[in-house]
């Protein structure tokens, strides 16, 4: 059984460490909402965050992709895998507050403490 686990951690990683980031960009958007408005959601604002984590998601994953964050080995991290995932945040951050900012006409706006 330990065997089996391990030869499926092994051949899945890109996958697994992938799937761990998507977990984790949506954990941060949601706890957003929750810290911005005091652990009391309205309705409207609950639509909006659920309506735009896809966004969300689908931006940071592709940047994530696009510089190889899911190949860096964990266990023997540089510097320059800390340099690629800061850049990697950075313009998947910057462009999703481009989008929020000027190019979301929906109503409600996302608080700008939470893009």
């Amino acid at each position: 059984m330990n065997k089996y686990i391990e030869n499926f951690i092994v051949k899945n990683r890109s996958f697994i460490i992938l799937s761990h980031d998507l977990f984790a960009i949506a954990s941060a958007w949601i706890f957003a909402y929750i810290i911005r408005f005091n652990f009391e959601i309205p309705f409207v604002q609950i639509d909006s965050m659920k309506n735009n984590l896809i966004v969300v998601l689908i931006t940071q994953i592709i940047f994530l992709l696009i510089f190889r964050v899911h190949r860096a080995s964990w266990r023997f991290s540089s510097i320059s895998d800390l340099k690629r995932i800061i850049v990697a945040i950075f313009f998947s951050s910057l462009l999703i507050s481009i989008y929020f900012s000027f190019f979301y006409q929906q109503q409600p706006v996302i608080p700008r403490s939470i893009i």
